[in-house]
């Protein structure tokens, strides 16, 4: 773990004073990684999700009624909370939550689905989900861990909470569901603190790779998932400089542009050497290289680099946009393509 938080330090995941904080690009990936933590909860079944402050008997009735009084439903919070972390520390606070109410009958099918979808989740997102491991916390609760070789890291916990959540609320009966029997909704809850996914994210993603082959020289590759990364795409200028004017500055600057408009996150240019420029790209954790040069102008074809298999195949600039955009754009985004 040692070498992870030097190489995070190294390429601003990661900053410190006193404690270790969040560095520029630690906090685009905190940001993407409760983004995508949100998104996979709420969108994997038909059934509404509401997004709250705090989640409580009183706040559930209300979206209870607004939802016409059907089960399930789920509620989903997120609490602000700083990444402050000293060296040894390992353990934050929950700070994402989802809450999911359902007919007591049907709790062990959605107590299944759940631990079975957020396991599929972290194995989606971690280059090592073979080190994803299930903890019984007790008769009713999972946590997953990722159990590296030098520490484990709790992931998320999934709990079957029955009719607890509402023991302390004021006028029980207007909770219960009405039917043949009355009883009380079943409530299954998902904590998990985006700090530790993202220690976890980073730990399993960094790695050592030879510069050259059979060289002993290795420098360090962030392989971080590329919905997750920061940047997604960079691009190599061999420029010493660049101003105005210049032909290959501006057509990089045009194919940031038609990527961005795309809300594909691109970093700032390199400038020099192709193998310098990667090397940092690549310990930066970003995906995708783009290699312009001289003959770009001409013929309008550039080299499109793979972080991770350090392959590159020719691209034209035209259809640089929707090259990347079957990988890097979310469904949602998609139609833009066309």
């Amino acid at each position: 773990m040692e070498k992870v938080l030097e190489y995070a330090l190294r390429f601003s995941y990661l900053r410190k004073s006193d404690n270790y904080t969040l560095g520029a690009l630690g906090l685009i990936l905190l940001e993407n990684i409760r983004r995508e933590w949100v998104c996979s909860v709420s969108t994997t079944q038909l059934e509404p999700f509401f997004r709250t402050m705090n989640v409580n008997p009183a706040i559930y009735y209300e979206l209870y009624e607004i939802n016409d009084k059907r089960l399930p439903l789920g509620l989903i919070t997120l609490q602000n909370s700083d990444f402050n972390m000293k060296y040894d520390q390992r353990k934050f606070s929950k700070d994402m939550n989802f809450v999911y109410f359902c007919h007591p009958t049907t709790e062990m099918k959605w107590y299944d689905y759940w631990l079975r979808s957020r396991r599929a989740w972290w194995t989606k997102y971690l280059r090592h989900p073979d080190l994803i491991a299930q903890k019984t916390l007790g008769e009713d609760s999972v946590s997953l861990e990722l159990r590296l070789p030098s520490i484990s890291i709790e992931l998320e916990s999934v709990s079957r909470l029955g009719s607890s959540f509402f023991d302390d609320a004021e006028n029980i009966q207007q909770y219960m569901i009405n039917g043949k029997k009355s009883v009380m909704p079943s409530v299954i809850k998902i904590t998990s603190s985006s700090h530790q996914g993202f220690l976890a994210i980073l730990a399993d993603a960094c790695s050592l790779r030879s510069l050259k082959k059979n060289s002993m020289d290795k420098s360090c590759v962030f392989q971080i998932h590329h919905l997750l990364a920061p940047w997604k795409v960079g691009f190599v200028l061999p420029l010493e400089k660049v101003s105005s004017g210049q032909p290959l500055y501006e057509l990089a600057i045009l194919l940031s542009s038609e990527l961005k408009s795309l809300r594909i996150d691109v970093a700032p240019f390199k400038l020099g050497s192709t193998d310098s420029s990667t090397k940092w790209f690549d310990g930066a954790g970003v995906p995708f290289s783009v290699l312009l040069s001289p003959e770009t102008l001409k013929n309008g074809i550039c080299s499109l680099r793979t972080r991770d298999t350090t392959l590159s195949e020719q691209v034209h600039v035209g259809s640089l946009k929707q090259h990347l955009g079957k990988f890097l754009i979310p469904n949602l985004y998609a139609s833009k393509l066309k």
